[in-house]
């Protein structure tokens, strides 16, 4: 079933104005209109401009707490396009890989660390550019599911994913250009989009990169990456592995629209869905860290 396409026209509606005001940086609106005035003179340039904007890092700072969790993991560092970075593994036996989304940090996952090794399992957490421990200041998606892929590949033993937002995204298409490497994976998506037309549009209507310029950069984005738009499809990708998965969402979630969430069940047999009207976006709540690990089986 082909993904429903989120409307780019009317003004920011109620979340995305918050979703504006919590995530993006002041002044992000000149920054898109400048992108907008580029385009008039030289459209390529100002799609590269635009996807440069839309994969900005922005670290949220570490609390004592999030130091004192990475230093109980094992930590390793990997570099893609010379970019370094980390992750942290904790425990032994049976790998399940924790991938956080935009905006975030390994860290978001310790509670959940500490009941995964507590069952004999291990926790593999990563740091994404420009996150964490990791340095850097920008991520593009393209260049995130290369990061997780090496991850995978690196390792053995696989039992599962647990991931959030755009991190999910990611995860399921690395994992399916990896999937030789397991026969089955239990996968937690929390609060992502389908794809990554949607996830754009979201994003650069708050930014306020007018539509042509979004159409164009979307045309184009194979010339920037090496695949094209459509590639990068939670749906697509989902389907290509002997997956059993659980999705978790908030349909007053301001980053994520709840349509995204009926487009993936709608789309997706045999998927456990979890609905909460609490949590935001982040999902940081006990019943989920209890779900979570119920749906794991461990």
């Amino acid at each position: 079933m082909p993904s429903a396409t989120l409307s780019y026209t009317g003004r920011l509606t109620k979340s995305e104005q918050d979703l504006k005001k919590k995530f993006f940086p002041k002044g992000i609106s000149l920054v898109a209109n400048c992108i907008n005035g580029v385009h008039k003179v030289a459209p390529f340039t100002s799609a590269k401009m635009t996807m440069f904007l839309l994969s900005l890092a922005i670290r949220r700072p570490l609390k004592k707490e999030d130091h004192e969790f990475y230093q109980q993991g094992r930590k390793q560092t990997f570099v893609h396009k010379k970019k370094k970075f980390n992750t942290y593994t904790f425990g032994s036996g049976p790998k399940i890989l924790f991938i956080h989304g935009w905006a975030s940090n390994g860290a978001r996952w310790k509670n959940y660390v500490d009941k995964i090794v507590a069952k004999g399992y291990s926790a593999v957490v990563v740091d994404a550019h420009g996150q964490g421990t990791s340095k850097g200041f920008y991520l593009s998606i393209p260049d995130y599911i290369k990061c997780i892929r090496q991850v995978i590949l690196a390792n053995d033993n696989w039992y599962g994913i647990v991931s959030h937002s755009i991190g999910s995204l990611v995860g399921v298409i690395a994992a399916s250009e990896a999937k030789g490497l397991f026969q089955k994976l239990k996968i937690v998506m929390m609060c992502t989009f389908s794809n990554c037309d949607n996830l754009m549009t979201k994003y650069a209507r708050c930014m306020g990169i007018n539509e042509k310029v979004l159409d164009y950069t979307k045309d184009n984005i194979g010339r920037i990456y090496d695949q094209q738009l459509s590639y990068f499809c939670l749906l697509h990708h989902y389907q290509q592995l002997n997956a059993e998965g659980l999705l978790m969402y908030n349909p007053n979630d301001i980053v994520v629209p709840h349509t995204e969430a009926h487009q993936i069940r709608s789309s997706i047999s045999n998927l456990k869905i979890y609905e909460t009207k609490k949590g935001g976006h982040n999902l940081k709540l006990e019943i989920i860290e209890h779900r979570v690990i119920q749906f794991l089986g461990i």
